[in-house]
């Protein structure tokens, strides 16, 4: 499987609860799927994110 193109353009955004942060939401596109999946939903280890100089906080 490889990663043909992700759009530039967020087509969602995702805030997050009780901050002023928001996560954007890409498509792309793969030249095939791996059989037995009709899509993939591919995230970032988003437990390190701060917000400007607060520290990160584990939930």
């Amino acid at each position: 499987m490889n990663v043909l193109q992700i759009d530039s353009r967020p087509f969602h955004r995702i805030l997050a609860t009780g901050h002023t942060a928001s996560f954007p939401c890409h498509l792309g596109m793969v030249d095939h799927l791996p059989a037995g999946l009709d899509a993939l939903v591919i995230t970032s280890d988003l437990q390190s994110r701060e917000y400007g100089d607060e520290p990160s906080r584990a939930a």
